[in-house]
């Protein structure tokens, strides 16, 4: 079989950037979708497309060769940094998210091969302070309340989108663009939206990162007062928990474009970073990014699909029929044969949470 790839295929002169780990997994996502389409009627293998496209990444390879995720317990070579793919993925969607921005400043373990792990933490107000002694006396000892949060087990996040099949007259390089684009907006939407919930952890997802947490009142009467208000009485809830060494301010994408004007002292704290969160609109959430804890176990998967019937549901997908009186149909429906198209489905597996309460604080209904 002629493995050379049409001359839309051939690869630009290498450059320095395009080893990263987030990067990896859409090129290996782009070479699986594109071998299940017919270049020039002449199949090409998904490891064949990313090797000629991107010869230089090792990592996208071994994804689009393993059968099942590859692992191993060496401490070199491509294997060895697979388990971070997941995470370099969605640190990588700080464009468009605003949780990845959490997910990258806070602390991370791998969950490959592992149920959960627990962080411990120190209770700021039951840890006793340096003192000076006499000699001979008796040293102090502390007995500080431990908190222990527990990361895991990691839970399913996965995404499906359609494609047309017009890509197949795209380059790896333009499609490599497209697929990432509307990945990583996917991806960025339905994290933003679980991270950034009240809703309890159960055998599905984790839990969002304000379950549980009481929301201070906001100040009343708006402008330049009430944010400063606002902000001050998030840092100080954080700091009486041990925390605000540095603190991720979320806030509605409007009020993180006035908020320099209103406060611009707040926002040029050195220990203050204000991120945009399109998914909020009255509220403002503070987080100490070292209370927060997240992890990955194995290797993103990647499947294509030329013949699925999909529900075109983002937010509550249905099973395509359901027998009953009546029986249920899903609806709308597509099949991806029918319409020529594609199915790309990425699934990963990740797990979050908070070390310690009170290190992350939200106040709801700002007036300004």
């Amino acid at each position: 079989m002629n493995t050379t790839l049409p001359a839309r295929l051939e690869r630009p002169p290498f450059l320095p950037g395009d080893i990263d780990l987030g990067r990896s997994l859409i090129r290996a996502m782009t070479a699986k979708a594109l071998s299940r389409l017919d270049w020039s009627r002449k199949q090409q293998a998904a490891e064949q497309i990313c090797e000629q496209a991107w010869p230089h990444d090792r990592t996208a390879l071994a994804i689009t060769r393993a059968a099942t995720p590859p692992m191993s317990t060496a401490s070199s070579g491509v294997s060895a940094i697979l388990p971070n793919v997941t995470g370099a993925f969605v640190s990588g969607l700080q464009l468009q998210s605003a949780a990845s921005r959490l997910f990258a400043a806070g602390l991370s373990v791998d969950l490959t091969d592992v149920y959960t792990v627990s962080i411990p933490r120190a209770d700021a107000a039951t840890s006793p302070p340096p003192v000076f002694i006499g000699e001979g006396l008796p040293i102090p000892v502390g007995q500080a309340l431990i908190h222990a949060g527990v990361v895991g087990p990691a839970r399913k996040m996965s995404l499906i989108e359609a494609l047309g099949n017009w890509l197949q007259e795209a380059s790896a390089q333009t499609a490599e663009t497209v697929i990432r684009t509307i990945m990583n907006e996917s991806a960025a939407r339905a994290l933003d939206a679980a991270v950034f919930s009240a809703v309890s952890a159960d055998a599905t997802r984790p839990a969002g990162i304000l379950n549980g947490v009481s929301a201070i009142g906001a100040a009343t009467g708006g402008g330049q007062a009430a944010a400063i208000a606002d902000i001050g009485a998030l840092v100080a809830a954080i700091a009486s928990a041990g925390g605000g060494r540095q603190i991720l301010l979320f806030v509605p994408p409007a009020k993180a474009t006035t908020l320099p004007m209103l406060a611009p002292g707040i926002v040029s704290a050195t220990n203050l970073e204000v991120v945009a969160a399109p998914s909020l609109s009255t509220s403002v959430i503070a987080v100490d990014p070292q209370g927060f804890v997240s992890g990955y176990s194995d290797t993103p998967l990647i499947d294509v699909g030329r013949s699925a019937t999909l529900h075109m549901e983002d937010t509550t997908p249905l099973a395509i029929g359901t027998p009953g009186s009546p029986a249920t149909v899903a609806a709308p429906a597509r099949s991806m044969y029918q319409t020529d198209s594609y199915a790309l489905r990425l699934t990963l597996r990740c797990a979050w949470a908070m070390r310690a309460p009170g290190l992350v604080q939200l106040v709801s209904g700002v007036t300004w």
